[in-house]
């Protein structure tokens, strides 16, 4: 089935190969989370039958703690954006944030690059979408027909109001 480039959903945005990898990650990840209580259980041990070796329990629970929030930090990088077009809507989802576009309203701001396309509301953050996230061709595809829609429209706006 060929898809319209007017309609693309987030399984024909996103790529299957910005995944790669975290799959490793996230099972060092559990096991590190997992070590944690096994070495805060062995500590309070060591405190009660006073053993000397109290101090390794406190470096390994350092350890893996560390290595949990440097985990943590790698996987919340390596997420994907999702990317939702709906229309002339679209929806980009991305560290736990939401931002929702437009296309064709001349408020909208888009500045194309080498390999990705940024977008804007007025005089607020920039959203950048990068060719290695989506299929880039349909994407860019999409956003350049809702642009030039958005251009017409704010065409006949300023000769609606004479400007």
């Amino acid at each position: 089935m060929i898809t319209p480039p007017f309609f693309m959903t987030e399984k024909s945005c996103v790529r299957r190969s910005a995944h790669r990898g975290c799959h490793g990650l996230t099972a060092l990840a559990i096991s590190t989370t997992l070590a944690i209580p096994a070495a805060l259980q062995a500590q309070e041990q060591d405190e009660a039958t006073r053993d000397e070796s109290g101090l390794e329990t406190i470096v390994v629970t350092g350890t893996g703690t560390g290595c949990f929030i440097v985990l943590w930090a790698v996987l919340q990088a390596g997420i994907p954006q999702r990317i939702t077009v709906e229309g002339s809507m679209i929806e980009i989802r991305r560290s736990g944030q939401t931002d929702r576009f437009d296309l064709e309203d001349p408020g909208v701001d888009i500045r194309v690059g080498d390999g990705e396309i940024a977008f804007a509301h007025y005089m607020d953050r920039w959203v950048v979408v990068r060719a290695r996230d989506v299929d880039w061709k349909v994407f860019s595809d999409i956003v350049m027909r809702y642009q030039n829609n958005a251009d017409r429209y704010a065409e006949e706006r300023d000769k609606r109001f004479g400007r």
